[in-house]
């Protein structure tokens, strides 16, 4: 990795006015001078093995707040004023299948527990731990859906003609997901593309219902959207694309009780040198605190993770264990 873009970013990001946990109010100010301001004046393919997603708007005031940060052109997102992250030339979402099997493979981890804290303790963190040690602890509960974005698993997703009865109706489609499950699910047609789907992800003895459908943003362009219920009335997740803010821009929105409890956004740019470049924004609706990480793909299993009040921390997988290490202090998870 060039070492003279890495210090850049790490430099660009302690210097950063974002801070790690950010109150209402500040969100609030930063966002009403910035609308003051306004009135005075490859990725290298392929990064991709089998998942793909298809995309919808996002609705939670928390992942539409940080944009406001920063100066956007189209095409290009401002990370400061001497590093600039690009859009990727071309998506790796090829077609309905492969989207389907990114929303759900990069969703699921965050509500079943599987590779990642439970998403009630996504947003939890003690004042005992050191800012290393909460950081970790910290990207711990969105590790799973980055590594997956950056890296991608298996061979390509193939979809089944089945005729299935399940716990909520009978379907034609089935897709296996590695690490998560198969999804059985019925589809209606819009021209190409798929318009609906209702079905339900069975994960051994544990089975989900879903529904997607399709959308047009602002723009025209096309959008689907997945919500994943819980067996709970009222607790589900939902997981999005918003082309508007990106041509590879999810969102992940959690409810309980049909309260909004928390969300993530993941936008994958380029940076310099062609690296694969993620801006992760977390969200929790308790305390209203939205927090950020920037993870740069050095190779595909080590990372640099950038975080507002602590320097670089360098992310090692190795024998399936996830090394963190920061100024000579190590962390394994």
């Amino acid at each position: 990795m060039d070492e003279k873009f890495e210090k850049k970013l790490n430099d660009s990001v302690q210097n950063s006015p974002m801070p790690i946990k950010t109150s209402a109010d500040q969100i609030l100010s930063a966002y009403r001078e910035k609308e003051k301001e306004k009135k005075h004046h490859s990725y290298k393919a392929p990064f991709f093995g089998a998942l793909g997603a298809l995309a919808c708007a996002v609705v939670a005031l928390a992942v539409l707040i940080p944009s406001a940060f920063t100066k956007q052109t189209p095409g290009v997102s401002s990370i400061n004023d001497d590093i600039v992250g690009s859009e990727i030339t071309i998506s790796p979402l090829k077609n309905d299948r492969d989207i389907l099997g990114y929303e759900v493979a990069a969703l699921y981890p965050l509500v079943s527990g599987k590779n990642s804290p439970s998403v009630a303790g996504l947003y939890q963190s003690s004042s005992s731990l050191t800012p290393f040690a909460e950081a970790v602890e910290s990207y711990e509960g969105i590790e799973a859906p980055i590594r997956s974005t950056f890296l991608g698993v298996g061979e390509s997703l193939t979809l089944e003609s089945v005729d299935y009865s399940g716990n909520y109706g009978t379907y034609t489609n089935k897709m296996s997901i590695p690490a998560v499950g198969d999804l059985y699910f019925n589809a209606t047609l819009l021209g190409e593309r798929w318009n609906v789907l209702k079905g339900e992800l069975v994960d051994g003895s544990l089975v989900r219902r879903f529904e997607g459908a399709q959308r047009s943003n602002d723009k025209g362009k096309s959008a689907f959207g997945l919500k994943l219920y819980e067996n709970e009335t009222g607790d589900y997740a939902l997981v999005e694309q918003n082309e508007n803010q990106g041509r590879f821009f999810f969102s992940f929105q959690f409810f309980v009780s049909y309260q909004l409890t928390s969300s993530l956004s993941l936008r994958l740019l380029r940076a310099d040198g062609d690296y694969p470049f993620i801006i992760a924004n977390r969200f929790s609706a308790s305390d209203y605190t939205t927090t950020t990480f920037k993870v740069l793909a050095a190779t595909t299993n080590q990372y640099s993770l950038y975080h507002s009040g602590i320097s670089k921390i360098s992310l090692l997988y190795k024998n399936s264990q996830r090394i963190y290490t920061n100024n000579g202090i190590t962390i394994t998870r």
